[in-house]
This record gives C-alpha cells, structure tokens and sequence, in this order.
C-alpha cells in the first residue's frame, strides 16, 4: 500500500508541477511580507517616496495612456474578456478550461473583497490624486484580478493554441505590470498595493495552472 502511495506521489511531483507549487509558494510568502510591512507602517515611507518619483513623468498624454491602460483592469473589462475566453473554450470543448478560468477568477475577486475588509487600508491621499475610490487600497483589486485572470485566461489560450505561447508569454505580463503601474501612477494605490495584489492573484494563478497541469486533473486533449 504504501510502495502504491509513493508511486501515485512520484507520478503527481512532475517538473511542471513542482514549478507551479514553487511560485504559488513564492507568491504567498511575498504577500505575507508586504502585508506584514503594511501592518508595521514600515512601507509607508517606500511607498510615499516611490508615488513621488513616479509623479516626477506626469504629462496630460501620459496621464491619458495610463486612464486607458487601468481601464482594462477593471471588472467590466476582465469579465468581458473571460466571456470571450470562456466561449472559445467552450467551442473546443474545453469544458475543465472553462471550470478552471471563472474558479481563478472567482476566487480573485472574492478573496480580494474579504482581504480589503480584513486590512482596511485607506487610498493614498496625495495632491496630484484623481478621484479615489471609495474601497479600501489593500491589496489593489486591479493588479490582484488582472494577475489572476489574465494570467488564467492566456495559459487557457497558449493551451488550446500553441501558436500563440511566445506571444502570448510576452504581452501578458506587460499588460499586467502596466495596470499595476497606472494604479500608482494615477494615484489611487501604493506600490505595496499593487505588489501585494500581484503576490496574492499571482497565488491563485498558480493554483490554477497546477488544476490544469497535474496529471491526476490535467485534461486528455
């Protein structure tokens, strides 16, 4: 019984899974540590001194770039995306896919709701500042679900289309670092904000891919 459980174990512990496990492991760690900066208010003085330097490159065109660029971090534009994904799976039927790309997104957006509440940090209140949101800033929403679910969405994607891997492994993360940076450059988050909520999205991503990955879930096609 026991030779048959370190069989079934060896099998599971593939390369790319013991990869998934590693950044799933990193990304919680990163987000304890930043969450425990938060706490101390020992990143405040970072944060203040990052949101500054980056003000130093304010331009109207700038500022115009980054309103688009965060607009394709909100809900509406993520879920319509994750539509779209989801009915290009579904045409395939890749029906795990489709079950693998609303559980990440889901988990994201719930556990980013439950995490806001638990810290209760405020917005950055800086000079330059647009309009703050009324939530609160930890961890930043948009960094958290563009990590999860764009990141969900292009390893569905890469999957069902091989041809589109190097493309798709390059543009997805300059998406995600982007909305991440027009959230402090527009002032409605701090950078351990943002950080945080890529640890935290980038977390569940790893879950996700190791659903898809792992030889016991991993789907047939």
């Amino acid at each position: 019984m026991l030779a048959k459980q370190l069989t079934r174990l060896r099998k599971a512990l593939t390369r790319r899974t013991l990869v998934a496990l590693a950044l799933g492991a990193a990304s919680a760690m990163l987000f304890i540590f930043i969450a425990n900066e938060v706490l101390d208010g020992a990143a405040t003085p970072a944060d203040e001194a990052l949101s500054a330097w980056l003000h130093r490159y304010e331009s109207r065109g700038l500022t115009t770039c980054m309103r688009v660029i965060t607009a394709l971090g909100n809900g509406v534009t993520v879920i319509g995306v994750l539509l779209i994904c989801t009915l290009i799976a579904l045409r395939r039927k890749a029906y795990p896919h489709i079950a693998i790309l609303l559980g990440v997104s889901s988990v994201a957006g719930v556990s980013n709701g439950l995490m806001k509440l638990m810290f209760r940090r405020d917005r950055p209140q800086l000079p330059w500042g647009g309009d703050i949101p009324a939530s609160y800033s930890f961890p930043s929403g948009h960094a958290m679900g563009s990590a999860a679910a764009y990141g969900i969405i292009a390893f569905v994607l890469a999957g069902l289309y091989p041809t589109l891997r190097w493309p798709l492994a390059v543009a997805t993360p300059m998406l995600i670092g982007l909305i991440g940076l027009s959230r402090v450059y527009l002032g409605v988050h701090w950078p351990s904000d943002v950080m945080a909520g890529f640890a935290a999205g980038g977390c569940i991503l790893t879950a996700g891919v190791w659903a898809l990955t792992s030889p016991a879930r991993a789907p047939r096609s």
